[in-house]
Protein backbone atom coordinates (compact mmCIF):
# COMPACT_ATOMS: atom_id res chain seq x y z
CA UNK A 1 0.00 0.00 0.00
CA UNK A 2 1.71 3.39 -0.83
CA UNK A 3 -0.13 6.64 0.21
CA UNK A 4 1.51 9.82 -1.86
CA UNK A 5 -0.15 12.28 1.22
CA UNK A 6 -0.60 13.05 4.86
CA UNK A 7 -2.59 10.75 7.20
CA UNK A 8 -6.39 11.88 7.41
CA UNK A 9 -8.04 10.12 11.20
CA UNK A 10 -11.20 9.11 11.66
CA UNK A 11 -12.70 8.16 15.13
CA UNK A 12 -16.42 6.59 14.42
CA UNK A 13 -18.32 4.51 16.71
CA UNK A 14 -20.55 3.22 14.08
CA UNK A 15 -19.72 -0.37 11.99
CA UNK A 16 -17.86 0.43 9.08
CA UNK A 17 -20.02 -0.70 6.88
CA UNK A 18 -20.36 0.83 3.11
CA UNK A 19 -22.61 3.26 4.05
CA UNK A 20 -20.87 5.08 6.76
CA UNK A 21 -17.09 4.41 3.85
CA UNK A 22 -19.17 6.52 1.66
CA UNK A 23 -20.90 9.07 4.08
CA UNK A 24 -17.83 9.58 6.17
CA UNK A 25 -15.78 10.22 3.04
CA UNK A 26 -13.59 7.48 3.22
CA UNK A 27 -13.53 6.59 0.01
CA UNK A 28 -12.61 10.20 -1.12
CA UNK A 29 -9.66 10.14 0.70
CA UNK A 30 -8.26 7.02 -0.09
CA UNK A 31 -9.42 6.87 -3.72
CA UNK A 32 -6.91 10.51 -4.32
CA UNK A 33 -3.89 8.48 -2.28
CA UNK A 34 -4.42 10.13 1.64
CA UNK A 35 -3.13 7.41 4.61
CA UNK A 36 -7.02 7.12 5.73
CA UNK A 37 -6.54 5.70 9.01
CA UNK A 38 -10.01 4.64 11.12
CA UNK A 39 -9.97 4.01 14.57
CA UNK A 40 -13.45 2.42 15.72
CA UNK A 41 -14.38 2.59 18.96
CA UNK A 42 -17.92 0.28 18.48
CA UNK A 43 -16.64 -2.81 20.16
CA UNK A 44 -15.62 -0.60 23.06
CA UNK A 45 -18.60 1.64 23.68
CA UNK A 46 -21.72 -0.51 21.62
CA UNK A 47 -20.02 -4.51 22.03
CA UNK A 48 -23.40 -6.00 21.38
CA UNK A 49 -23.79 -4.13 17.94
CA UNK A 50 -20.48 -4.83 17.02
CA UNK A 51 -20.48 -8.26 16.84
CA UNK A 52 -24.05 -8.44 15.26
CA UNK A 53 -22.57 -6.49 12.78
CA UNK A 54 -19.74 -8.36 11.85
CA UNK A 55 -21.75 -11.90 12.44
CA UNK A 56 -24.60 -10.61 9.66
CA UNK A 57 -21.15 -9.38 7.41
CA UNK A 58 -22.20 -5.89 7.21
CA UNK A 59 -18.72 -4.40 7.71
CA UNK A 60 -16.61 -3.78 4.28
CA UNK A 61 -13.12 -4.83 3.49
CA UNK A 62 -10.94 -2.56 4.78
CA UNK A 63 -7.54 -3.04 2.85
CA UNK A 64 -7.54 -0.05 1.37
CA UNK A 65 -7.29 2.08 4.98
CA UNK A 66 -5.27 1.71 8.06
CA UNK A 67 -7.82 0.11 10.62
CA UNK A 68 -8.01 -0.22 14.38
CA UNK A 69 -10.69 -1.91 16.58
CA UNK A 70 -9.76 -1.65 20.04
CA UNK A 71 -11.69 -3.66 22.29
CA UNK A 72 -10.68 -1.95 25.36
CA UNK A 73 -9.40 1.62 26.42
CA UNK A 74 -5.91 1.07 26.97
CA UNK A 75 -5.43 -0.90 23.50
CA UNK A 76 -7.37 2.71 22.10
CA UNK A 77 -4.87 4.91 24.02
CA UNK A 78 -1.30 3.14 22.66
CA UNK A 79 -3.38 3.70 19.30
CA UNK A 80 -3.60 7.54 19.35
CA UNK A 81 -0.38 7.97 21.18
CA UNK A 82 1.60 6.02 18.61
CA UNK A 83 -0.29 8.34 16.25
CA UNK A 84 0.43 11.70 18.01
CA UNK A 85 4.23 10.80 18.05
CA UNK A 86 4.00 10.69 14.34
CA UNK A 87 2.88 14.49 14.45
CA UNK A 88 -0.71 14.12 13.31
CA UNK A 89 -2.42 17.09 14.02
CA UNK A 90 -6.05 16.07 13.77
CA UNK A 91 -8.79 13.90 13.87
CA UNK A 92 -13.03 13.84 11.94
CA UNK A 93 -14.86 13.80 15.05
CA UNK A 94 -17.66 10.84 13.90
CA UNK A 95 -17.92 9.92 17.59
CA UNK A 96 -21.39 9.23 19.57
CA UNK A 97 -22.02 10.63 23.28
CA UNK A 98 -20.87 7.26 25.40
CA UNK A 99 -18.83 7.79 28.16
CA UNK A 100 -15.94 5.99 26.52
CA UNK A 101 -16.46 8.20 23.35
CA UNK A 102 -16.14 11.28 25.35
CA UNK A 103 -12.96 10.02 27.17
CA UNK A 104 -11.46 9.60 23.60
CA UNK A 105 -12.02 13.03 22.82
CA UNK A 106 -10.76 14.24 26.14
CA UNK A 107 -7.68 11.83 25.74
CA UNK A 108 -7.23 12.97 22.19
CA UNK A 109 -7.00 17.10 23.70
CA UNK A 110 -5.02 16.51 26.20
CA UNK A 111 -2.29 15.26 22.82
CA UNK A 112 -2.62 18.26 21.29
CA UNK A 113 -5.07 16.99 18.21
CA UNK A 114 -7.19 19.45 16.69
CA UNK A 115 -10.82 18.07 16.63
CA UNK A 116 -13.18 18.27 13.20
CA UNK A 117 -16.98 18.23 13.44
CA UNK A 118 -18.89 17.79 10.29
CA UNK A 119 -22.48 17.56 11.17
CA UNK A 120 -24.25 16.28 7.77
CA UNK A 121 -27.85 17.12 7.66
CA UNK A 122 -30.92 17.63 9.89
CA UNK A 123 -34.18 15.93 11.01
CA UNK A 124 -36.83 18.39 11.66
CA UNK A 125 -37.12 19.23 15.05
CA UNK A 126 -40.32 16.65 15.73
CA UNK A 127 -41.63 19.74 18.08
CA UNK A 128 -41.81 21.90 15.65
CA UNK A 129 -45.85 22.66 15.74
CA UNK A 130 -47.56 23.18 19.42
CA UNK A 131 -49.70 20.20 19.49
CA UNK A 132 -46.90 18.00 18.08
CA UNK A 133 -44.84 19.54 20.46
CA UNK A 134 -47.50 18.68 23.42
CA UNK A 135 -48.34 15.32 21.79
CA UNK A 136 -44.46 14.78 21.65
CA UNK A 137 -43.42 16.24 25.32
CA UNK A 138 -47.23 14.01 27.02
CA UNK A 139 -45.40 11.03 25.41
CA UNK A 140 -41.75 11.77 26.83
CA UNK A 141 -42.49 12.30 30.21
CA UNK A 142 -44.87 9.06 30.11
CA UNK A 143 -41.84 6.89 29.63
CA UNK A 144 -39.32 8.81 31.55
CA UNK A 145 -41.02 8.43 34.64
CA UNK A 146 -42.11 4.92 33.81
CA UNK A 147 -38.25 4.24 33.29
CA UNK A 148 -37.39 5.85 36.90
CA UNK A 149 -39.16 3.26 38.46
CA UNK A 150 -37.71 0.55 36.26
CA UNK A 151 -34.67 -1.13 37.83
CA UNK A 152 -31.58 -0.28 37.15
CA UNK A 153 -32.98 3.06 36.43
CA UNK A 154 -31.04 5.18 38.74
CA UNK A 155 -27.95 3.77 37.21
CA UNK A 156 -29.14 5.16 34.15
CA UNK A 157 -29.54 8.34 35.40
CA UNK A 158 -26.22 8.45 37.25
CA UNK A 159 -25.04 7.58 33.73
CA UNK A 160 -26.42 9.93 31.94
CA UNK A 161 -25.38 12.73 34.39
CA UNK A 162 -22.00 11.79 33.98
CA UNK A 163 -22.19 11.72 30.08
CA UNK A 164 -23.64 15.04 30.94
CA UNK A 165 -20.77 16.32 32.50
CA UNK A 166 -17.70 14.87 30.14
CA UNK A 167 -19.54 15.92 27.68
CA UNK A 168 -19.50 19.95 29.18
CA UNK A 169 -16.23 19.31 29.75
CA UNK A 170 -14.89 18.21 26.73
CA UNK A 171 -16.76 21.25 24.57
CA UNK A 172 -15.49 23.85 27.20
CA UNK A 173 -11.97 22.54 27.28
CA UNK A 174 -11.42 21.07 24.11
CA UNK A 175 -14.11 22.41 21.37
CA UNK A 176 -14.03 21.98 18.07
CA UNK A 177 -11.33 23.81 15.76
CA UNK A 178 -13.28 23.80 12.91
CA UNK A 179 -16.98 22.30 12.34
CA UNK A 180 -18.58 22.17 8.47
CA UNK A 181 -22.28 22.81 8.92
CA UNK A 182 -24.88 21.34 6.44
CA UNK A 183 -27.57 23.23 6.25
CA UNK A 184 -29.23 26.45 7.50
CA UNK A 185 -31.45 24.44 10.52
CA UNK A 186 -28.06 23.28 11.81
CA UNK A 187 -26.85 27.00 11.84
CA UNK A 188 -29.81 27.64 13.79
CA UNK A 189 -29.51 24.82 16.20
CA UNK A 190 -25.60 24.87 16.69
CA UNK A 191 -23.94 27.56 14.64
CA UNK A 192 -25.54 30.69 16.82
CA UNK A 193 -23.76 28.51 19.98
CA UNK A 194 -20.34 28.31 18.57
CA UNK A 195 -17.50 30.53 20.08
CA UNK A 196 -14.45 32.57 18.66
CA UNK A 197 -12.50 29.42 19.02
CA UNK A 198 -14.30 27.45 16.55
CA UNK A 199 -14.95 29.09 12.89
CA UNK A 200 -17.66 27.67 11.44
CA UNK A 201 -17.82 26.46 7.18
CA UNK A 202 -21.10 25.87 5.31
CA UNK A 203 -21.07 23.13 3.11
CA UNK A 204 -24.31 20.86 2.42
CA UNK A 205 -25.17 17.42 3.58
CA UNK A 206 -23.90 13.74 2.26
CA UNK A 207 -26.62 13.12 0.48
CA UNK A 208 -26.69 15.56 -1.72
CA UNK A 209 -23.41 14.78 -2.52
CA UNK A 210 -25.09 11.09 -3.63
CA UNK A 211 -27.73 13.71 -5.43
CA UNK A 212 -24.86 15.23 -7.50
CA UNK A 213 -22.46 12.46 -8.02
CA UNK A 214 -24.56 9.02 -8.22
CA UNK A 215 -22.66 6.41 -9.43
CA UNK A 216 -24.48 4.31 -12.58
CA UNK A 217 -26.73 2.25 -10.92
CA UNK A 218 -26.78 -1.36 -11.46
CA UNK A 219 -28.31 -3.17 -14.51
CA UNK A 220 -30.99 -4.74 -12.27
CA UNK A 221 -32.04 -1.30 -11.06
CA UNK A 222 -31.43 0.71 -14.43
CA UNK A 223 -33.87 -1.74 -16.04
CA UNK A 224 -36.25 -0.25 -14.05
CA UNK A 225 -36.10 3.35 -15.36
CA UNK A 226 -37.98 1.92 -18.16
CA UNK A 227 -41.34 0.67 -15.91
CA UNK A 228 -43.45 3.38 -13.42
CA UNK A 229 -43.03 1.90 -9.97
CA UNK A 230 -43.51 3.30 -6.55
CA UNK A 231 -40.78 2.97 -3.94
CA UNK A 232 -41.07 2.15 -0.07
CA UNK A 233 -38.08 3.51 1.70
CA UNK A 234 -37.65 0.73 4.83
CA UNK A 235 -36.52 1.63 8.02
CA UNK A 236 -35.64 -1.82 9.37
CA UNK A 237 -39.21 -0.59 11.85
CA UNK A 238 -38.66 -3.67 14.22
CA UNK A 239 -34.83 -4.53 14.21
CA UNK A 240 -33.14 -1.34 13.66
CA UNK A 241 -29.55 -1.34 15.06
CA UNK A 242 -30.35 2.35 16.14
CA UNK A 243 -32.24 0.66 19.08
CA UNK A 244 -29.73 -0.75 20.74
CA UNK A 245 -27.58 2.46 20.62
CA UNK A 246 -30.61 4.37 22.52
CA UNK A 247 -31.22 0.79 25.07
CA UNK A 248 -34.97 1.30 23.35
CA UNK A 249 -37.35 -0.95 22.56
CA UNK A 250 -38.85 -1.18 18.44
CA UNK A 251 -42.28 1.06 18.36
CA UNK A 252 -43.87 -2.51 16.79
CA UNK A 253 -43.34 -6.00 16.09
CA UNK A 254 -43.43 -8.35 13.48
CA UNK A 255 -46.25 -9.54 13.28
CA UNK A 256 -48.07 -6.41 13.37
CA UNK A 257 -46.36 -4.24 11.71
CA UNK A 258 -45.42 -6.49 8.34
CA UNK A 259 -49.56 -8.11 7.25
CA UNK A 260 -50.57 -3.92 7.67
CA UNK A 261 -47.88 -3.31 5.42
CA UNK A 262 -48.55 -6.22 2.88
CA UNK A 263 -52.53 -5.80 2.82
CA UNK A 264 -51.41 -1.59 1.94
CA UNK A 265 -49.15 -2.78 -0.91
CA UNK A 266 -51.41 -4.97 -2.28
CA UNK A 267 -54.47 -2.29 -2.41
CA UNK A 268 -51.89 -0.02 -3.74
CA UNK A 269 -51.02 -2.30 -6.84
CA UNK A 270 -54.52 -3.16 -7.50
CA UNK A 271 -55.13 1.21 -7.64
CA UNK A 272 -52.21 2.20 -9.28
CA UNK A 273 -51.37 -0.48 -11.30
CA UNK A 274 -47.63 -0.41 -10.82
CA UNK A 275 -45.88 -2.25 -8.64
CA UNK A 276 -43.59 -1.51 -5.56
CA UNK A 277 -40.12 -1.68 -4.98
CA UNK A 278 -38.28 -1.96 -1.43
CA UNK A 279 -35.22 0.33 -0.51
CA UNK A 280 -33.38 -1.80 1.89
CA UNK A 281 -32.16 0.07 4.82
CA UNK A 282 -28.92 0.40 4.42
CA UNK A 283 -28.02 -1.76 7.73
CA UNK A 284 -31.00 -4.17 7.03
CA UNK A 285 -29.90 -7.88 5.92
CA UNK A 286 -33.02 -10.07 5.32
CA UNK A 287 -33.22 -13.57 4.14
CA UNK A 288 -35.29 -14.68 1.47
CA UNK A 289 -37.75 -16.03 4.42
CA UNK A 290 -38.45 -12.96 5.66
CA UNK A 291 -38.32 -10.74 2.46
CA UNK A 292 -41.24 -13.60 1.78
CA UNK A 293 -42.93 -12.66 5.03
CA UNK A 294 -41.91 -9.26 5.47
CA UNK A 295 -42.61 -8.11 2.05
CA UNK A 296 -44.78 -10.89 0.31
CA UNK A 297 -42.11 -11.44 -1.92
CA UNK A 298 -42.10 -8.27 -3.15
CA UNK A 299 -38.77 -6.79 -4.91
CA UNK A 300 -36.03 -6.13 -2.58
CA UNK A 301 -33.06 -4.38 -3.02
CA UNK A 302 -30.35 -2.88 -1.54
CA UNK A 303 -27.48 -0.30 -1.39
CA UNK A 304 -29.22 1.42 -4.15
CA UNK A 305 -31.84 3.82 -2.85
CA UNK A 306 -30.87 7.38 -4.30
CA UNK A 307 -31.27 5.32 -8.12
CA UNK A 308 -34.48 3.82 -6.88
CA UNK A 309 -35.97 7.16 -5.59
CA UNK A 310 -34.77 8.96 -8.74
CA UNK A 311 -36.27 6.61 -11.41
CA UNK A 312 -39.59 5.86 -9.16
CA UNK A 313 -43.32 7.98 -9.42
CA UNK A 314 -43.72 7.80 -6.23
CA UNK A 315 -42.30 7.96 -2.46
CA UNK A 316 -43.51 5.95 0.21
CA UNK A 317 -41.78 6.26 3.46
CA UNK A 318 -42.52 6.82 7.08
CA UNK A 319 -39.83 9.24 8.64
CA UNK A 320 -36.45 7.91 6.50
CA UNK A 321 -33.78 10.68 6.56
CA UNK A 322 -33.88 9.06 2.17
CA UNK A 323 -36.54 11.54 2.29
CA UNK A 324 -34.03 13.92 1.13
CA UNK A 325 -33.73 11.96 -2.47
CA UNK A 326 -37.45 12.07 -2.97
CA UNK A 327 -37.09 15.96 -2.33
CA UNK A 328 -34.29 16.26 -4.39
CA UNK A 329 -35.64 14.60 -6.88
CA UNK A 330 -39.05 16.32 -6.68
CA UNK A 331 -41.16 12.94 -6.21
CA UNK A 332 -44.56 13.22 -4.42
CA UNK A 333 -43.75 11.37 -0.89
CA UNK A 334 -46.52 9.42 1.12
CA UNK A 335 -45.85 9.18 4.85
CA UNK A 336 -47.02 5.92 6.27
CA UNK A 337 -48.27 5.35 10.00
CA UNK A 338 -49.63 2.80 11.94
CA UNK A 339 -51.46 2.78 15.90
CA UNK A 340 -48.21 1.65 17.09
CA UNK A 341 -45.93 4.01 15.10
CA UNK A 342 -48.77 6.72 16.72
CA UNK A 343 -47.75 5.54 19.97
CA UNK A 344 -44.41 6.30 19.54
CA UNK A 345 -41.53 8.83 19.05
CA UNK A 346 -41.91 7.80 15.09
CA UNK A 347 -45.97 10.04 15.18
CA UNK A 348 -44.00 13.27 16.22
CA UNK A 349 -41.64 12.92 13.22
CA UNK A 350 -43.77 11.82 10.25
CA UNK A 351 -46.33 14.90 11.20
CA UNK A 352 -43.34 17.28 11.50
CA UNK A 353 -42.05 15.99 7.79
CA UNK A 354 -45.98 15.76 6.38
CA UNK A 355 -46.52 19.26 7.69
CA UNK A 356 -43.11 20.91 5.84
CA UNK A 357 -43.55 19.31 2.63
CA UNK A 358 -47.27 18.95 2.34
CA UNK A 359 -47.88 14.99 2.06
CA UNK A 360 -50.72 12.63 3.54
CA UNK A 361 -50.44 10.27 6.37
CA UNK A 362 -51.59 6.93 5.49
CA UNK A 363 -52.44 4.95 8.83
CA UNK A 364 -52.06 1.34 7.90
CA UNK A 365 -54.61 0.21 10.37
CA UNK A 366 -57.54 2.77 8.72
CA UNK A 367 -60.21 1.25 6.73
CA UNK A 368 -58.43 1.36 2.89
CA UNK A 369 -61.31 3.83 2.16
CA UNK A 370 -59.40 6.54 4.07
CA UNK A 371 -56.24 6.37 2.07
CA UNK A 372 -55.11 8.73 -0.09
CA UNK A 373 -51.92 8.42 -1.54
CA UNK A 374 -50.08 11.91 -3.02
CA UNK A 375 -49.62 11.47 -7.29
CA UNK A 376 -48.39 14.82 -8.21
CA UNK A 377 -46.60 18.00 -6.73
CA UNK A 378 -48.55 21.10 -6.95
CA UNK A 379 -46.56 25.06 -7.43
CA UNK A 380 -47.19 25.22 -3.69
CA UNK A 381 -45.26 21.62 -2.95
CA UNK A 382 -42.40 22.51 -4.79
CA UNK A 383 -42.20 25.64 -3.07
CA UNK A 384 -42.03 23.52 0.13
CA UNK A 385 -39.21 21.55 -1.67
CA UNK A 386 -37.11 24.35 -2.37
CA UNK A 387 -37.10 25.49 1.45
CA UNK A 388 -36.69 21.83 2.37
CA UNK A 389 -33.72 21.66 1.00
CA UNK A 390 -32.48 24.73 2.37
CA UNK A 391 -33.50 24.23 5.63
CA UNK A 392 -32.48 20.62 5.82
CA UNK A 393 -29.96 19.01 2.94
CA UNK A 394 -27.57 22.23 1.38
CA UNK A 395 -27.01 25.40 2.20
CA UNK A 396 -28.05 28.42 0.13
CA UNK A 397 -25.04 29.05 -2.02
CA UNK A 398 -22.81 26.04 -1.01
CA UNK A 399 -20.99 25.43 -4.23
CA UNK A 400 -23.70 23.26 -6.08
CA UNK A 401 -21.64 21.08 -8.24
CA UNK A 402 -18.48 20.33 -6.05
CA UNK A 403 -19.11 17.13 -2.95
CA UNK A 404 -18.74 17.64 0.71
CA UNK A 405 -15.29 16.11 0.77
CA UNK A 406 -13.72 18.52 -2.25
CA UNK A 407 -14.95 21.51 -0.29
CA UNK A 408 -13.66 20.60 3.05
CA UNK A 409 -10.09 19.78 1.48
CA UNK A 410 -9.47 22.84 0.25
CA UNK A 411 -10.62 24.22 3.69
CA UNK A 412 -8.23 22.34 5.43
CA UNK A 413 -5.30 22.05 2.69
CA UNK A 414 -3.53 25.31 4.62
CA UNK A 415 -2.94 23.45 8.15
CA UNK A 416 -3.87 20.37 8.18
CA UNK A 417 -3.00 18.32 4.69
CA UNK A 418 0.67 20.06 4.43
Amino acid sequence: MEFKKTKVIYLISQPLDRRNWLRFGMEYWAEKSYEVVCIDLTYISYPKIYREFKARGGLIETRKIIYYSPEKMSDFIFIAWKFRKSNCKYYFDFLDFSVAEIIAKLYLGFLGLDKISYISGALPNPVGGSQSQNEYCDLNLTKIFRRIFKRNSFLTILNLILIRSLSFLNDKIFPAKIIFLSCLELNRRIGRNLTNKTVAYKIHALDYDLFINLKDPSLEVSQLSSIDYAVFLDEDMCRHTDYLYHHASAPTLPEKYYPSLRAFFNWFKKKYGMQIIIAAHPRARYSDAQKEFYFDNLEVMSDCTPNLVKHAKYVLCHSSTSISFGVLWAKPVTFLTSVDLENSIFSAYIKEFSRLLNGPIINLDDDSSCWQVKTELADEDRLRYSDYIDSYIKFPGSPKNSISWEIIEKKLSQNYLS
